[in-house]
């Protein structure tokens, strides 16, 4: 579980390049579970584009958004 702040700002190149480090570093066996961090959210998008981003890699099942 990774509870918040999977980037600095919500720029989906940080998405990227954190999903990128974690489906390297991830075991197979482990369900991956996430939540929205303020770093992921108050980045001076609306609130459904910070969600957007956020849930675009919906190969987890996101706990809260």
């Amino acid at each position: 579980m990774v509870v918040g702040d999977l980037t600095d700002y919500g720029y989906a190149t940080e998405y990227d390049k954190f999903f990128s480090i974690y489906n390297e570093k991830k075991q197979a066996d482990v369900q991956s579970m996430f939540t929205m961090g303020n770093h992921d959210y108050w980045n001076g998008l609306s609130v459904e584009k910070a969600q957007d981003r956020f849930s675009r890699n919906q190969e987890w099942i996101p706990l809260l958004s």
